[in-house]
């Protein structure tokens, strides 16, 4: 029941304040990265509304998008793992919306589970690269085990796929086969 401007004025003012408490708490201590992902949800409430009142005619997919990207400084900025997860999910939500809607006709899963694989691969690599390179930060190991985990997903999902095309063209063939046989 709240006009526009009152939305926004609560969204802009919760984006202010949150940033006057990373500034004066900062980003190294637990309460400034708890602050820093409130502060990136806050922008993808703010994206959401914006879009919602002036009917913006952007698909989710370019939302979900532009949060990534907005959010992306911060992740690199607080070194935060659980913002990195965040953002990887927010990426992931961003290309599965993007196969389901961006591409329209020509949506397959399999198109799906490659992209979701390779984006989830390509983030795994590069933590794994620069952990090596002594980023004390990202030697927590539950964040890449997590990515693992979505990465073998991904790939379970590819092995579904491609066996049930292989018994669907199989199934064909043998049933074309078969009328001719009978003929």
């Amino acid at each position: 029941d709240i006009s526009k401007t009152e939305k926004f004025i609560v969204l802009q003012s919760s984006i202010v304040m949150l940033g006057v408490f990373i500034a004066w708490k900062g980003v190294e201590t637990h309460a400034g990265r708890l602050a820093v992902i409130a502060l990136a949800a806050m922008c993808g409430v703010l994206m959401a509304v914006y879009g919602q009142i002036y009917q913006t005619g952007a698909d989710p997919y370019e939302l979900f998008t532009i949060w990534a990207l907005v959010i992306l400084p911060m992740a690199i900025v607080t070194r935060s793992s659980a913002l990195w997860i965040i953002w990887l999910v927010i990426a992931n939500v961003a290309v599965s919306l993007y196969v389901k809607q961006g591409l329209g006709e020509m949506y397959s899963v399999n198109l799906y589970a490659k992209l979701g694989f390779l984006l989830n691969a390509v983030f795994l690599l590069a933590w794994e690269i620069l952990a090596l390179k002594r980023y004390q930060w990202m030697k927590d190991s539950l964040t890449p085990r997590i990515v693992f985990i979505v990465c073998l997903a991904f790939s379970t999902l590819l092995m579904i796929e491609t066996v049930s095309h292989i018994g669907r063209h199989r199934y064909s063939i043998n049933i074309s086969m078969m009328s001719h046989l009978l003929n």
